[in-house]
């Protein structure tokens, strides 16, 4: 009789935990269980944030990994000495699902993944560039995830000196000069290690 094949995804350790050695994350951006045995501490953070043109009524938005804005923050930084960002996932849901407001209409809106850097979108032609844009209606809801995908993401960085290694950017244009589209609910898996493990 054969083996089985493993089931383990990549970025997993034993029982479903994610190995403090993973470089590649796979997974779903979801809540975790910790065991007490194991050297991590994976939660699932929230933030939320309205989603609001320019003065020149562009949408250019970069998110990125460091969950530094979230609430608990600085209370987590009092637990834990160092962290990672498994996974990032932005979900977007328009104040004006149904058009009742004309001071602008549906126009699209554009999201890329970037893992190289933070510098905003400016043009639709700099958008179409990415592999993974996606584009959906300033009225429509959509969610957009990135994931760590390589050891410069994977290392694990001071609590005290939050940085992102990857982005979640949008890019919209001939909007109304400072309007509201939406709200974004960014959520963080993130993987805690030192004193609070």
């Amino acid at each position: 009789m054969g083996r089985r094949k493993s089931k383990n995804k990549a970025g997993r350790g034993k029982k479903g935990e994610i190995s403090a050695s993973a470089v590649i994350y796979r997974g779903p951006i979801t809540p975790r269980a910790s065991k007490k045995e194991v050297s991590t501490h994976t939660l699932c953070l929230h933030q939320s944030i309205a989603l609001t043109t320019t003065g020149a009524g562009l949408l250019n938005n970069s998110i990125g990994s460091s969950p530094a804005g979230v609430p608990q923050w600085s209370s987590l930084v009092n637990v834990y000495d160092e962290y990672r960002t498994l996974g990032l996932k932005v979900k977007f849901v328009p104040y004006d699902r149904y058009m009742t407001q004309l001071a602008s209409p549906s126009l699209p809106v554009y999201r890329v993944v970037d893992h190289d850097n933070a510098a905003v979108l400016t043009t639709i032609a700099s958008v179409t560039e990415y592999e993974s844009v996606e584009m959906d209606g300033s009225t429509d809801p959509w969610t957009k995830s990135a994931e760590m995908s390589d050891v410069g993401e994977a290392g694990f960085v001071n609590t005290a000196a939050p940085v992102s290694m990857y982005y979640i950017k949008l890019f919209g244009s001939g909007f109304a000069a400072s309007f509201g589209v939406g709200q974004l609910l960014i959520t963080y898996l993130v993987q805690f290690r030192g004193v609070g493990v």
